[in-house]
């Protein structure tokens, strides 16, 4: 990963690319499907919909590549030392495709955390949160980290030590908000929105995660599965 940013830098070049393609692919869409007309508006579902076989057309590969790339940037990003993980923060915040595309990589982080179930997925989500420096809307950003605390808890993981060990390695100055991301993440629990949108769901999904499934229920009982 020592070309990480040669990497970044080709990625966004070819997203220029693939997004005109895209674009080019739903306008045909648009055409075949007739979505659009005079007395037609199109649905917003048949829009995901084509956007989606829009996508398909133009190859996913490339949406393949990036989230491996943000993995291993993520990855890269916890053992580094802090002015290098400076460069990781403005490199893909610096480059507009690249950047869109790490949102919604950011959003995908509690999806990702409750497929893999892992210790090291959920830190590797909150660390993709700490590149983002609280630059989009906190309220976007207090939605996501809230998802992830809430996905570690229902695999059984111990969120706040993800918490803290990210913060650890998150910027200790404001980044495009008025807040500092290790200041954020540490006090997340202290937050208005912990407290108002996550703090019973959180009690809920540890009991939950606490109870035995209803296949070792089974077996416990000397039940038979079918």
């Amino acid at each position: 990963m020592e070309d990480w940013e040669a990497r970044l830098t080709d990625l966004e070049h070819r997203l220029v690319d693939w997004n005109r393609r895209v674009e080019a692919e739903l306008a045909r869409l648009v055409k075949e499907r007739r979505l659009a007309g005079l007395f037609r508006k199109p649905k917003p579902a048949e829009l995901e919909a084509a956007a989606v076989e829009a996508r398909r057309r133009a190859g996913v590969e490339i949406l393949v590549e990036a989230a491996e790339l943000f993995d291993a940037l993520c990855d890269r990003y916890l053992v580094v030392l802090p002015q290098e993980r400076a460069k990781i923060r403005a490199r893909v915040g610096g480059h507009e495709q690249v950047w869109e595309l790490f949102w919604t990589y950011v959003e995908g982080g509690p999806d990702r955390v409750r497929r893999a179930g892992t210790a090291a997925e959920l830190v590797r989500a909150l660390v993709a949160v700490s590149i983002e420096d609280l630059r989009h809307d906190l309220e976007f950003v207090d939605s996501i980290v809230g998802r992830l605390a809430l996905a570690g808890t229902e695999r059984g993981l111990d969120w706040r030590a993800a918490f803290a060990q990210v913060s650890a390695v998150s910027n200790r100055s404001t980044g495009g908000g008025a807040t500092q991301t290790r200041e954020y993440l540490a006090g997340f629990e202290r937050s208005q929105h912990f407290e108002r949108e996550v703090a019973q769901a959180l009690k809920a999904a540890a009991k939950r995660a606490h109870e035995p499934s209803d296949l070792m229920q089974g077996r416990g009982r000397g039940g038979a599965v079918a």
